[in-house]
């Protein structure tokens, strides 16, 4: 109990913040600060405080006086509940607000310096954003002039990073498109010269050759093909060339101009049909290298005799079609009595 008692006149004598009073209901000091010597309450505060703080029927409360040396100062009390006693606390109000400016003082540093430092990182990341934004305006204006070589490094994994990761995926797109592009247009190019060194095999389409009359039609199904027709007229005979090349584009396209120079060694040597389709067979054999293989109808028509002899290797059977009494009968006989051979394989 004495230890009790002494703990809490210690409290009341050394109270930093300001002063403590213990007082009883007649506003007389119980416990007040140490060295204090004031009896009564009213001679610290004087203006009669303890006299109105006795007749508020509130437990506590708060308010600002002045002490009887002028002193301005923070009162607010609490009733004990014990014996009439109540609790008076007294604070210099300079004391009070010179703590109040000083929190004050350091809110405003504190605010001060996150501010700055906000500043300080957000200029830092503005001159990052910044600068990764002018990389990839210089990139595009690049694009802009043609040069779709052009790479932006990228630093960060954030928007303007992932902007940066789809620019050089578009590039590189755009870069892969434009060389495909060329590699087709160079193909297109080249797939027009062979049509156009095609066409330089094949005869007029039309042609009067004593009492034969000849008329030929020829469209490629692509750029070029592997079908042919020729016709010359050697010793009082007409030939016919038939040839149609498996496949088509260049390969078969190769393949007739091949045929086309044979025959234009075979049509001198004044052979029949089947000599000359031997020649042929071999010729195609040995540039294809049997990889390549190539149907083929030859004929061969005596001017004189009016007789026409022919040879058919796998080709499909040409027509036979009658005309009588200047009119076309409406039947056709294929020419199927032909002497085979086995065309595009080594004979």
């Amino acid at each position: 109990m004495q230890a009790e008692a002494a703990e809490l006149t210690d409290l009341f004598r050394g109270s930093a913040a300001g002063e403590s009073y213990l007082v009883n209901e007649k506003g007389l000091v119980l416990l007040g600060p140490e060295g204090g010597h004031f009896n009564s309450l009213n001679d610290r505060t004087g203006d009669g405080y303890f006299d109105r703080i006795s007749k508020q029927t509130f437990p506590s409360g708060a308010e600002s006086l002045t002490a009887l040396n002028g002193e301005s100062l923070l009162a607010s009390f609490s009733r004990t509940g014990f014996a009439g006693t109540t609790v008076v606390s007294l604070t210099s109000q300079k004391a009070a607000l010179k703590a109040v400016s000083l929190l004050i003082f350091r809110s405003l540093l504190f605010v001060v310096v996150l501010i700055s430092g906000s500043v300080i990182l957000g200029l830092f990341a503005s001159n990052n954003l910044t600068a990764s934004l002018t990389d990839l305006s210089n990139a595009t204006q690049q694009v802009a002039e043609g040069n779709f070589d052009i790479r932006v490094k990228t630093n960060s994994t954030d928007e303007v990073g992932a902007l940066a990761v789809s620019f050089n995926t578009m590039a590189e797109e755009v870069s892969r498109l434009l060389s495909e592009t060329a590699e087709k247009a160079r193909m297109q190019g080249e797939l027009n010269t062979a049509r156009t060194v095609q066409e330089t095999l094949f005869p007029p389409t039309t042609a009067n050759l004593g009492l034969v009359q000849i008329a030929g039609f020829y469209e490629p199904a692509s750029e070029c093909g592997g079908d042919w027709w020729f016709y010359n007229e050697s010793n009082g005979k007409v030939f016919l060339w038939i040839g149609d090349a498996t496949g088509h584009g260049a390969p078969a396209a190769l393949i007739t101009s091949a045929a086309r120079s044979a025959s234009t060694v075979i049509e001198n040597l004044n052979l029949e049909p089947k000599d000359a389709m031997t020649l042929m067979n071999r010729a195609i054999y040995d540039v294809s290298k049997g990889r390549i293989m190539m149907t083929f109808f030859l004929a061969s028509i005596d001017l004189k005799t009016r007789r026409m002899t022919y040879v058919n290797a796998s080709h499909e059977a040409p027509y036979l079609i009658h005309k009588k009494n200047g009119t076309l009968k409406k039947g056709f006989d294929p020419l199927e009595r032909s002497e085979q051979s086995s065309f595009g394989t080594s004979a």
